[in-house]
């Protein structure tokens, strides 16, 4: 059943919510680094699953939405979670490193092009983070139905501040367009935080792993894991 505007007042949430009825959506969260991406997606998916199961904020345990089940790092997890997600909520978290626009045939964006484009019976709401729209792949960037810019945080206030835009696509032109909505300001509650730092926390060993690759990228010797050819200290590699 969908919503209207006494039901849901704000606008891009009651958008989301019932286009997610009939059709699955891909949702672009984009910011500045540690602006507070993930809380909002934290915030965001557990509000759709309240909506849908008709969960009133005040009896509302921030739970309800399974961030450890839901969040996929990686392509495997991410084929896999959407196959065997029915009217979910997923995320994938760093979306700019998994389908590069540097690496057009990597494997991310090839799986993630090919599952939504094909696997749209799933009606599942998917939310890609990444700082920049452009980190992403151009091809998979038009597959996206909304845009969220996080603009603004304020930790003493427990104040979110966002920028949504729906996207307008003409099919006969390939064109696509930026519709216009309200800026969205979001107080969120303290049981709420308690909750999204454990999401947030998880999601550091994460980072580490993509901070791991950069420096075997560049030739930093890595001594947790074993010595080969690209991962060997300065002293060895003189000496070859």
């Amino acid at each position: 059943m969908k919503l209207n505007a006494s039901q849901c007042p704000i606008d891009i949430l009651r958008l989301i919510y019932n286009r997610w009825q009939t059709l699955s959506i891909i949702i672009l969260v984009n910011g500045h680094g540690q602006i507070g991406k993930s809380t909002f997606i934290d915030w965001c998916a557990n509000r759709l699953l309240q909506l849908k199961h008709k969960i009133p904020l005040k009896k509302a345990t921030w739970k309800e939405w399974d961030w450890k089940k839901y969040t996929s790092v990686n392509p495997k997890q991410f084929v896999q979670l959407w196959d065997s997600s029915d009217g979910q909520v997923l995320a994938l978290e760093e979306a700019g490193e998994q389908m590069n626009y540097l690496e057009f045939w990597g494997i991310m964006s090839r799986v993630f092009s090919s599952t939504t484009r094909t696997q749209g019976l799933k009606k599942n709401v998917c939310f890609l983070v990444t700082p920049f729209s452009k980190d992403i792949t151009k091809y998979n960037r038009e597959h996206i139905d909304f845009r969220i810019w996080v603009m603004k945080r304020e930790d003493k206030l427990r104040y979110c501040k966002v920028r949504p835009r729906y996207i307008k696509i003409d099919y006969l032109k390939d064109k696509y367009r930026l519709g216009w909505l309200r800026d969205w300001h979001i107080f969120y509650p303290p049981r709420f935080l308690m909750e999204a730092c454990k999401f947030t926390e998880n999601l550091k060993s994460f980072k580490c792993q993509i901070s791991a690759k950069n420096k075997q990228l560049v030739g930093i010797y890595d001594p947790s894991k074993p010595m080969t050819t690209k991962n060997m200290p300065d002293y060895v590699r003189d000496l070859l």
